[in-house]
Protein backbone atom coordinates (compact mmCIF):
# COMPACT_ATOMS: atom_id res chain seq x y z
CA UNK A 1 0.00 0.00 0.00
CA UNK A 2 1.26 3.51 -0.80
CA UNK A 3 0.82 6.62 1.27
CA UNK A 4 0.89 10.34 0.54
CA UNK A 5 4.18 11.96 1.50
CA UNK A 6 3.28 15.46 2.80
CA UNK A 7 6.87 16.78 2.75
CA UNK A 8 7.52 16.10 -0.93
CA UNK A 9 3.86 15.68 -1.98
CA UNK A 10 4.31 12.42 -3.80
CA UNK A 11 3.32 8.80 -3.55
CA UNK A 12 5.77 6.72 -1.56
CA UNK A 13 5.95 2.90 -1.70
CA UNK A 14 4.76 1.22 1.47
CA UNK A 15 8.27 -0.02 2.33
CA UNK A 16 9.38 3.59 2.77
CA UNK A 17 11.95 3.37 -0.05
CA UNK A 18 12.36 5.28 -3.30
CA UNK A 19 14.15 3.28 -5.99
CA UNK A 20 17.12 1.27 -4.75
CA UNK A 21 18.07 3.67 -1.96
CA UNK A 22 17.64 2.89 1.72
CA UNK A 23 16.94 6.54 2.58
CA UNK A 24 13.25 7.31 2.60
CA UNK A 25 12.78 10.70 0.92
CA UNK A 26 14.25 12.22 -2.23
CA UNK A 27 16.11 15.50 -2.20
CA UNK A 28 19.29 16.37 -0.32
CA UNK A 29 21.87 19.05 0.46
CA UNK A 30 25.57 18.25 0.11
CA UNK A 31 28.61 20.00 1.63
CA UNK A 32 31.85 18.71 0.04
CA UNK A 33 35.57 19.42 0.18
CA UNK A 34 38.21 17.93 -2.12
CA UNK A 35 41.91 18.34 -1.27
CA UNK A 36 45.12 17.69 -3.20
CA UNK A 37 46.24 18.06 -6.79
CA UNK A 38 46.58 15.07 -9.08
CA UNK A 39 45.57 12.41 -6.57
CA UNK A 40 42.82 13.90 -4.37
CA UNK A 41 40.87 13.06 -1.24
CA UNK A 42 37.22 13.99 -0.93
CA UNK A 43 34.74 14.03 1.92
CA UNK A 44 31.65 15.69 3.20
CA UNK A 45 28.23 15.40 4.69
CA UNK A 46 24.79 15.25 3.09
CA UNK A 47 21.42 16.07 4.68
CA UNK A 48 18.71 13.81 3.25
CA UNK A 49 15.02 14.63 2.72
CA UNK A 50 14.17 13.00 6.07
CA UNK A 51 16.64 15.20 7.99
CA UNK A 52 19.30 12.49 8.41
CA UNK A 53 23.04 13.26 8.13
CA UNK A 54 25.20 10.98 6.00
CA UNK A 55 29.00 11.26 5.98
CA UNK A 56 31.16 10.18 3.04
CA UNK A 57 34.86 9.80 2.31
CA UNK A 58 36.84 8.79 -0.78
CA UNK A 59 39.44 9.71 -3.35
CA UNK A 60 40.26 10.04 -7.01
CA UNK A 61 41.99 12.36 -9.46
CA UNK A 62 41.71 16.11 -10.11
CA UNK A 63 42.13 19.44 -8.34
CA UNK A 64 40.98 20.85 -4.99
CA UNK A 65 37.50 22.29 -4.55
CA UNK A 66 34.72 23.13 -2.12
CA UNK A 67 30.98 23.10 -2.81
CA UNK A 68 27.50 23.37 -1.32
CA UNK A 69 24.95 21.74 -3.62
CA UNK A 70 21.32 20.60 -3.76
CA UNK A 71 19.74 17.67 -5.57
CA UNK A 72 16.21 16.37 -6.23
CA UNK A 73 17.60 12.81 -6.30
CA UNK A 74 17.83 10.26 -3.47
CA UNK A 75 21.03 9.45 -1.55
CA UNK A 76 22.44 5.93 -1.86
CA UNK A 77 24.41 4.24 0.92
CA UNK A 78 27.62 2.45 0.00
CA UNK A 79 29.94 3.17 -2.93
CA UNK A 80 29.19 6.09 -5.25
CA UNK A 81 31.22 7.77 -7.99
CA UNK A 82 31.01 11.16 -9.61
CA UNK A 83 32.60 14.02 -11.48
CA UNK A 84 32.66 17.28 -9.50
CA UNK A 85 33.18 20.64 -11.19
CA UNK A 86 33.17 24.30 -10.21
CA UNK A 87 33.82 27.63 -11.90
CA UNK A 88 32.62 31.25 -11.64
CA UNK A 89 31.11 30.53 -8.22
CA UNK A 90 28.89 27.73 -9.52
CA UNK A 91 29.41 24.06 -8.76
CA UNK A 92 27.90 20.71 -9.65
CA UNK A 93 28.29 16.97 -9.71
CA UNK A 94 27.01 14.14 -11.88
CA UNK A 95 27.47 10.55 -10.89
CA UNK A 96 26.14 7.12 -10.12
CA UNK A 97 25.25 5.37 -6.88
CA UNK A 98 22.90 2.61 -5.81
CA UNK A 99 22.29 1.55 -9.41
CA UNK A 100 21.03 4.93 -10.62
CA UNK A 101 22.39 8.31 -11.70
CA UNK A 102 22.24 11.58 -9.80
CA UNK A 103 22.99 15.25 -10.32
CA UNK A 104 23.66 18.25 -8.07
CA UNK A 105 23.94 22.02 -8.60
CA UNK A 106 25.03 24.79 -6.25
CA UNK A 107 27.84 27.14 -5.33
CA UNK A 108 31.54 26.53 -4.86
CA UNK A 109 35.10 27.40 -5.74
CA UNK A 110 36.85 26.39 -8.98
CA UNK A 111 37.88 22.76 -9.25
CA UNK A 112 37.49 19.59 -11.29
CA UNK A 113 37.76 16.01 -10.07
CA UNK A 114 36.57 12.46 -10.60
CA UNK A 115 36.15 10.49 -7.39
CA UNK A 116 34.76 7.35 -5.80
CA UNK A 117 33.51 7.59 -2.23
CA UNK A 118 31.73 5.57 0.44
CA UNK A 119 28.59 7.03 2.04
CA UNK A 120 27.34 5.95 5.45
Amino acid sequence: MSRLDPFFVGIQPSGGHYGSSLYSKPGYLDLNITVGTGIVGTGGVALDGSGGLHWYLGGGFGSPGFSFTISPNTLSPGWNSGVQFGNYGLSGQVGRGGGSGFGEVGVGIPGLSGTAYYMW
